[in-house]
């Protein structure tokens, strides 16, 4: 086992994608609960050796909840997370987004996804999953969303129910697996209603 970071404790959680040249990322928290920066590392040798931690110098005024990263089908880096915020005794995560497209050496400024009503559990922790040059499922939280990001416009996922903050791949013959653990995730996760233990799509 090869140690790559040291973290202090709390929800640091990593995220981890490997670039079309193989280099493996990982962005994380140093320190769970809001973290002032997010920590980048890589390796070039299949993860023997890593890079020292870097701060994504992009993110600013955020206390940041860690999302993921996704390596789109042209080789471009997408790094998703949320930023925690407060108004008067309101309490809510706003989500954003940056792109790297030299394998995680400089990233863009960062975006805001069109959300207009944001929760405290409006967040992604997961890859997106690509359904056009544009086009990405989002798995967050409290909903489940298709984004285009060339119209800058969100539409509702497939049937529109929320598979909550799992994971959702799209196999090589197109189908879509869900790890939903219920038919429809209540926000938050409370008293248990139809049990499933995932979900699938051929459509």
């Amino acid at each position: 086992m090869i140690r790559i970071a040291n973290v202090i404790g709390g929800h640091v959680h990593p995220a981890t994608c490997v670039t079309h040249s193989g280099k493996i990322l990982v962005v994380y928290n140093k320190e769970g609960g809001g973290g002032k920066e997010l920590l980048l590392v890589y390796s070039n040798d299949g993860g023997l050796t890593w890079s020292y931690p870097a701060s994504i110098p992009s993110i600013q005024n955020c206390s940041i909840y860690p999302g993921s990263l996704t390596t789109l089908s042209n080789g471009t880096i997408l790094l998703n997370w949320s930023c925690y915020r407060k108004t008067r005794e309101t309490l809510w995560r706003e989500p954003q987004f940056t792109f790297s497209y030299d394998e995680g050496e400089t990233w863009s400024d960062p975006k805001n996804y069109p959300i207009a009503d944001h929760t405290n559990y409006t967040c992604l922790r997961h890859a997106v999953v690509e359904r056009s040059v544009s086009e990405w499922v989002c798995p967050f939280y409290d909903r489940t969303v298709l984004y285009d990001n060339q119209s800058n416009q969100i539409k509702p996922f497939g049937d529109g129910r929320n598979h909550g903050m799992v994971p959702i791949i799209c196999t090589n013959n197109g189908i879509l697996i869900s790890g939903a653990p219920q038919a429809n995730a209540p926000v938050p996760v409370g008293v248990p209603g139809e049990i499933v233990g995932g979900l699938r799509s051929t459509d």
